[in-house]
């Protein structure tokens, strides 16, 4: 999937010898710089084209003329189909041109970012009796294709190291703490589509936003569980990705358990199956557990969460029993960059299953 379907970006991604494309042999690779930091838009979306335009300095459709030079180039680093734009594999593309970023181009990634999430635009305001559907982008004039691009190129930002930026971790936290902090009811629903990718490109600055909002005597984010409970459909799938995607790193598996305990404790419940409780089963399912953490930190991760509530307590131990339901479990999300180049299948043993049960 990362490779784009290319089998030479293939070979490269899994280290073949390979020689360089003739598009990386060009003088003006730098143009391809605005379509690398916005990753993938729609052309006919006039926020995006400012998008482009903001970043490029140029007319976007004398941009788009450059583009086409590079779209039926040999082993093309970009695809368009009916108007909308993509890079063929974002990773391959970040590995060869990231180098080539300045602190400028960074700083109009960060201004490009900051106006595709504005949520409180007066254009917003306008429509914020609108629950925003998870197909179409009605928060502002910026796709949701473009806001998906933009934020895996904060991920790939890290990644891949692009542009020798050393503290580049710390630069995303920021961005993303400066969206999610104080975030009301209304930012956290329109927010949901995006979450996972939000959550992996800074860990920490979701995490402590959403542990800051269940801190609260009312807390803002539990708003995306009502409109499972009326006709405008699910609203809160992307946190919980969110949150399976994390609980695969043995380091934020603690944190990620309690916020999914809370949750739960919170939820209004409806008759979507998508639930903190079977987001948590999932995870610690002893014959099929979804984190990469060792048997012994799973059991002492579920130790200190089983410890505050009594009775969510005994459900949640009981549901983990071979005799409590759970002799089926589906695969929690996975983080598309994070865990690119890490296997996720964990095998069990029949001692640790046996540990597991008589814990």
């Amino acid at each position: 999937r990362g490779s784009g379907r290319n089998i030479s970006v293939l070979r490269r991604l899994l280290g073949f010898p390979s020689n360089k494309t003739k598009w990386e042999l060009r003088d003006d690779t730098r143009d391809l710089l605005p379509a690398l930091l916005v990753g993938c838009w729609d052309g006919g979306n006039d926020g995006d084209r400012k998008l482009l335009e903001r970043i490029s300095a140029m007319n976007y459709h004398d941009y788009l003329d450059l583009l086409y030079k590079w779209k039926n180039s040999d082993d093309a680093p970009l695809v368009e189909v009916d108007g909308s734009w993509r890079l063929t594999s974002p990773i391959d593309a970040w590995n060869k041109v990231g180098c080539l970023l300045s602190p400028s181009k960074l700083d109009m990634l960060k201004e490009c970012f900051e106006v595709a999430f504005d949520l409180e635009s007066p254009a917003t305001e306008a429509k914020s009796e609108t629950v925003v559907s998870h197909d179409v982008d009605s928060n502002n004039s910026c796709s949701g294709f473009a806001r998906e691009g933009l934020t895996q190129s904060l991920i790939l930002l890290i990644k891949t190291g692009g542009s020798s930026f050393s503290y580049g971790q710390l630069w995303v936290d920021g961005i993303i703490s400066d969206l999610l902090s104080n975030a009301s009811g209304k930012t956290w629903v329109a927010l949901d589509r995006y979450l996972p990718l939000i959550a992996e490109a800074s860990p920490e600055s979701f995490l402590k936003a959403v542990e800051e909002s269940l801190g609260e005597t009312d807390p803002a984010i539990m708003e995306m569980f009502e409109a499972d409970r009326s006709s405008f459909g699910i609203t809160h799938s992307g946190l919980l990705w969110a949150l399976e995607g994390l609980a695969w790193f043995p380091d934020y598996l603690l944190r990620v358990s309690q916020i999914l305990l809370q949750l739960w404790e919170l939820d209004p419940g409806g008759q979507n199956a998508n639930r903190p409780l079977n987001s948590l089963l999932g995870i610690f399912m002893p014959w099929h557990p979804q984190t990469l953490a060792s048997s012994k930190d799973r059991m002492d991760a579920l130790t200190l969460i089983t410890k505050k509530n009594e009775w969510y307590d005994w459900e949640l131990l009981e549901r983990l029993l071979p005799t409590g339901g759970s002799m089926t479990a589906e695969n929690s999300y996975k983080f598309r960059w994070r865990v690119f180049d890490q296997s996720t299948e964990v095998n069990v043993t029949y001692k640790e299953l046996s540990e597991s049960y008589t814990a």
